[in-house]
């Protein structure tokens, strides 16, 4: 599966951001994939669980960001260093950063989340409307 992901992380990489130029976030979308990578570390009881979790099981979920991040710089260790990975290993460790700083894991606030972050949560808006 490592080579399939380099070869969607090279063709990613080639296209711009909404049509600015070279970059890694033409298709945002694409970034999903790697930013949910982390949840293959949760157990089934708390990942498939309907309504509302504990506190013990909402921390359990919450890890899939660290160990995504974790995961995909192992990857990007293996296969070398790619524009998309980069921007994905982003992805996984921070997608849940608010711009109030109340997100997780860091509790990163404002300018200090990754500018992709940033540009996912732009797209997830304009999606919306």
């Amino acid at each position: 599966q490592l080579p399939q992901l380099r070869q969607a992380c090279v063709q990613a990489g080639a296209h711009g951001v909404h049509g600015r130029g070279p970059g890694p976030m033409h298709r945002v979308q694409e970034v999903h994939l790697p930013q949910q990578l982390g949840k293959i570390h949760i157990p089934d009881s708390v990942l498939k669980k309907e309504g509302r979790f504990t506190e013990e099981e909402f921390q359990i979920m919450k890890s899939h960001t660290t160990a995504g991040k974790r995961l995909l710089l192992h990857a990007e260790k293996t296969m070398g260093y790619s524009t998309y990975m980069s921007v994905a290993v982003q992805m996984a460790g921070y997608h849940h950063e608010w711009w109030n700083g109340r997100g997780y894991p860091e509790g990163l606030k404002g300018q200090d989340i990754p500018l992709c972050r940033q540009e996912m949560g732009q797209s997830w808006r304009q999606d919306c409307f």
